[in-house]
């Protein structure tokens, strides 16, 4: 569908009028960044319904939508708010009461899918990695069958999904719908080919000459203005629109009112109805909302950004301070424990969530590792050079000084060429083949606990040569173990079980926790301890795991980190500690001396 008009230029609330009931929607950006959330509340307002959301990761944006009645599909990789706000709860609260069906996602599949609409093509083949997972059992659709080309191989069809609509919020637009992304990109090409239109909300109106010129901004415009007017419908002038999310470099993400949100989501369904009625139904514009979240004076707090660092560098220690190591904690040691993994020369990536594998990466291209090259989560940004390590891996500090940008989608096919050499993936259950779980506790028919999900997890295990497991939930807290003895949902498949093979699939690694480090049998494919920290046992690592690991005769300490190593970890790699968020309060009086 085509849209060849110069001037579309409208109002929120006629762009919204535009979407239909029953459309499958797909929103831009991913997490905390450029979600079009103004659009989502606009929405709520007038009422839509039966509609079906698709896409890559998302945050507060599809939360917001499943807090609504107008939601009855969803078809997502992840829906996270990240460590830092906590879980989705009205997404979850949707699915496990059965008023939203979920039919998770994997990236390398949806973007194959999506590909396909933008082709114009029915189906797009996928590798067969996801054969050994759960996710066919939530996708009938998908069909499995022997390669034509390749005898004694399997491959995957998956059919194409086409959304009606794309809506995106972006930096600048011009009346016709030319729009330029400033600062971060997030599959705008692939999901503009495959939609049907697009509805472009932009903080600025520029004219065609102005956007040609790019911004000179300090954070480049990696992306030209190259996302085709014609595929838009309408275009909504719309500053602050990506509120609460963050559109650097114009303004940063509200973390005050995302904490407020998420104040009544945790509650229940009812409790957050006080949020919809006070953010969304009484404000009956944009305007009034940027009014009620606090005007001018809160909008250009959120425009100051800069102030954090300001900050940091002002308190920051430049000099080394190695007389003053004189231990060092089991945040400290997991990090080191997982940068060992990680070598010169290596092609490696993490996802979303993962704040110890985040500063692992950092600390090992600082270290010893100074020629290898690391994607930073799911930005696509290549080397980050930060002045901070921030609590979402989208925020601006972690695309700073970057060497390039590359579309998120292309990771994948790095992938699937084999061109990855190191991944970091966690999950909610992890069991003794290193299967793991990201989607669920309970069963598909019985969902009991609806987690964020697995991101790209199915698609790049198997492939990847060294995949790293971590946790930092191993020790039990409460009821519920982390290393079980078989996960509800398998999100990433580890090593075959006993009978079994997956032919051409490469395992896992190793599995790195906060009570011990595993490899994986090469025999029977399961964990196998490999070393103790120096406050815990064989006997403590057994309470605390569901089944029982390989366990050697005599079971070594690992090897303690140098002084210099803390020194770079603290004062250079990760001066505001983040690393600490995946810890609870009382692990973190885990210290140890520092030998002499």
């Amino acid at each position: 569908m085509l849209f060849l008009g110069r001037d579309k230029l409208c109002s929120l609330e006629d762009a919204v009028r535009s979407v239909s009931d029953g459309d499958m929607i797909v929103c831009g950006g991913e997490f905390n960044a450029r979600a079009p959330v103004a659009v989502i509340r606009e929405m709520i307002r007038q009422g839509k319904k039966n509609l079906r959301l698709v896409g890559h990761a998302s945050g507060i944006v599809l939360d917001l939508a499943c807090a609504s009645d107008m939601v009855t599909e969803i078809q997502l990789t992840r829906l996270s708010f990240e460590r830092q706000f906590g879980n989705a709860f009205n997404y979850r609260r949707a699915v496990e009461g059965g008023k939203i069906k979920s039919r998770d996602q994997c990236c390398g599949v949806i973007n194959q899918q999506l590909r396909a609409s933008g082709m114009g093509l029915a189906w797009m083949p996928v590798n067969p990695h996801i054969q050994y997972t759960d996710f066919p059992k939530l996708h009938p659709e998908w069909k499995l069958m022997d390669d034509p080309y390749y005898p004694g191989r399997k491959i995957m069809l998956v059919p194409k999904l086409s959304p009606n609509v794309y809506i995106v919020h972006v930096h600048k637009a011009d009346p016709a719908g030319n729009f330029m992304v400033e600062h971060q990109g997030f599959n705008e090409m692939l999901y503009s080919k495959a939609a049907d239109r697009v509805i472009v909300t932009a903080d600025e109106i520029v004219t065609p000459e102005e956007l040609k010129q790019g911004s000179g901004l300090v954070f480049p415009p990696h992306f030209n203005p190259n996302y085709p007017y014609f595929k838009v419908s309408h275009v909504v002038h719309l500053p602050f629109g990506a509120h609460p999310t963050h559109c650097y470099p114009y303004y940063t993400y509200d973390g005050q009112h995302i904490k407020e949100y998420q104040s009544y989501a945790h509650v229940s369904a009812e409790k957050f109805r006080e949020y919809l009625d006070k953010y969304v139904y009484s404000c009956k514009t944009h305007d009034d909302y940027l009014e009620r979240i606090g005007g001018v004076e809160r909008l250009n707090q959120l425009r100051d950004w800069r102030k954090a660092l300001r900050d940091l560098q002002r308190a920051r220690p430049n000099e080394s301070a190695l007389d003053s190591v004189t231990d060092y904690t089991i945040d400290e040691l997991m990090v080191i424990c997982l940068s060992r993994y990680i070598t010169d020369g290596m092609m490696c990536m993490h996802g979303g969530d993962s704040y110890l594998p985040m500063v692992a990466l950092r600390f090992a291209k600082l270290n010893h590792a100074p020629h290898m090259a690391y994607f930073g989560g799911v930005t696509g940004f290549l080397n980050p050079v930060p002045e901070l390590l921030p609590e979402m891996a989208n925020d601006v500090w972690y695309c700073n000084n970057v060497e390039l940008a590359y579309e998120f989608e292309n990771l994948f096919d790095l992938c699937e060429r084999l061109e990855m050499d190191l991944m970091f993936f966690g999950g909610a259950q992890i069991d003794k083949y290193g299967n793991v779980n990201a989607t669920l506790l309970g069963s598909i028919d019985n969902v009991k606990v609806k987690l964020a999900g697995a991101g790209g997890t199915a698609n790049m295990y198997g492939n990847i040569p060294n995949i790293i497991l971590w946790t930092a939930a191993h020790e039990r807290r409460g009821s519920g173990y982390t290393l079980v003895d078989k996960v509800d949902f398998i999100s990433g498949h580890g090593n075959p079980p006993a009978g079994k093979q997956y032919p051409g699939e490469i395992g896992p690694k190793a599995c790195v926790t906060d009570l011990g480090i595993f490899s994986f049998d090469a025999a029977t494919g399961m964990m196998k301890l490999e070393a103790l920290y120096p406050d815990t046992t064989v006997e403590r690592v057994l309470q605390n795991t569901k089944f029982l690991p390989i366990i050697p005769d005599k079971v070594p300490t690992v090897p303690p980190p140098t002084r210099e190593e803390i020194d770079i970890l603290r004062r250079v790699a990760d001066p505001t500690g983040i690393r600490r968020k995946e810890f609870v309060p009382k692990q973190l009086e885990r210290r140890f001396k520092m030998k002499s």
